[in-house]
């Protein structure tokens, strides 16, 4: 029986482990709905930062189109600021009265310096009563394709070893 050892085997399990510790998620951030006392629905981020991009900036319009409604932020960039300490952020977006259907929300962040942020989510206007939806946790298009990434280096690997052992 051959173990998955040498050079390939020790690469392996390093990125295997790299990746692994990674974080997924956008910055722990969500996306939820809340109902302003005028009856309107509102869209928001709320997540961490560090004091470096990316993050959620206010949006500069919604748009809909047929159930989905897509919000577009300002372009995020600049550099990091000191001390670099979590610190939770939020920003809203006014969908307006809405029909009482489901919908799709979308908020997309560009970011000059990277891969933009996305995040999605579904409402019903009926569920909200007076409060806030629950959070829906999202990952980003870079997180997804990170875990996406980790997983296929977790089956190479897998592949691999099965074949030293034969």
């Amino acid at each position: 029986m051959r173990s998955l050892s040498g050079v390939p085997g020790m690469l392996c399990v390093f990125l295997g482990c790299l990746l692994a510790s990674a974080s997924a998620s956008a910055s722990n951030e969500s996306l939820s709905f809340r109902r302003t006392a005028s009856g309107s629905i509102e869209a928001v981020v709320s997540g961490t930062t560090d004091g470096c991009p990316p993050i959620f900036l206010p949006p500069d319009g919604v748009v809909a189109i047929g159930a989905t409604l897509t919000i577009t932020s300002q372009v995020a960039g600049g550099g990091c600021y000191l001390p670099h300490t979590p610190m939770p952020y939020s920003v809203t977006a006014d969908l307006g009265i809405l029909a009482n259907q489901s919908y799709q929300v979308v908020w997309n962040q560009p970011f000059d310096a990277g891969a933009p942020l996305q995040l999605s989510a579904a409402l019903s206007p009926a569920a909200i009563v007076g409060g806030t939806v629950a959070a829906a946790p999202a990952l980003s298009w870079w997180g997804l394709a990170a875990m996406g990434l980790a997983l296929g280096i977790f089956a190479v690997c897998h592949i691999n070893f099965n074949r030293s052992r034969m």
